[in-house]
Order: C-alpha cells, then sequence, then structure tokens
C-alpha cells in the first residue's frame, strides 16, 4: 500500500517534477514500466480528485465580484496577478489551516511500492535526494 500526502500531488512539487523525469526514462523493462505506468494512472486519478477538492475550498474562502469570478491578488504595480486569487483578511488564518490540513491529508493508493533496486538496476540514476523525495511510491527493501 502506498500512503502520499496530498499536497505532493500537486502540480510543481518536488514529488511531481521527480515522478516525471522517472516517468520519462524510456529503457524500464516491461515489468517496472507496466508498474509505473499503473501508479501514473491512480495518481492522475487522485491529482483529479485533489484538484476538485481544492477548488472547493478555493470557492469558499475567495473573494469574488459581482458576477462570481474571483478576484486576483495584484503585483506591486497595482495589476492583476493571472490565475490567482484573493482571500479576505478575515478569512487568512482560517484558510491558513484548512490549506495546511489539505496538504497533510494522507491518501492511500492500493499498488505496493516500487523496489528502488529495482529501478537503479535498469540503469535509471537516481540520486539520494530523489529517492528520498520519491520514498513514499519506493520501497527501500532489497
Amino acid at each position: 500500500m502506498i500512503k502520499i500526502e496530498m499536497g505532493q500531488l500537486q502540480p510543481n512539487t518536488p514529488f511531481m517534477s521527480v515522478f516525471s523525469k522517472v516517468s520519462r526514462y524510456d529503457k524500464f523493462g516491461t515489468k517496472t514500466l507496466y508498474r509505473l505506468t499503473k501508479l501514473a494512472r491512480k495518481l492522475n486519478k487522485e491529482m483529479r480528485t485533489i484538484a476538485d477538492l481544492r477548488m472547493k475550498l478555493v470557492n469558499e474562502y475567495a473573494q469574488k465580484d459581482e458576477s462570481g469570478k474571483f478576484i486576483p491578488m495584484m503585483n506591486e504595480k497595482g495589476e492583476p496577478i493571472p490565475n490567482t486569487f484573493t482571500i479576505p483578511d478575515a478569512l487568512q488564518e482560517e484558510w491558513g489551516k484548512k490549506m495546511e490540513e489539505f496538504q497533510k491529508t494522507e491518501i492511500e493508493i492500493d499498488l505496493d511500492p516500487i523496489p528502488l533496486n529495482l529501478v537503479k538496476d535498469e540503469g535509471f540514476n537516481i540520486s539520494t535526494q530523489e529517492a528520498l523525495i520519491l520514498e513514499p511510491i519506493l520501497s527501500m527493501e532489497e
């Protein structure tokens, strides 16, 4: 069983960056490739669910204009920053707590972790730092 925090399964996180690197490696054998593909599909499904849940939180806390659109954050010049939203000052602390809880929520994926030695034996050069980042999906046992 793989256990991973929801915060790790969001775009531009170290986990997703390293997993993407592993996923692009084209010299894995069939067994490893199958396991990685199966895992990628399950992760993608979880990521869609996480994005939907995050959007519900944003809808609950973000300021909206009269037409119901999010009010974006402004840069130092007073220009709107694309793809952002504003949380009212009165809700900042509550928003922060909700997001922290959201990020740290652990989910379970019904797959066995992939043995690190299997990945390394097939020629993928993974650094210690990368292995630590991928620790939720890797088994360190021989």
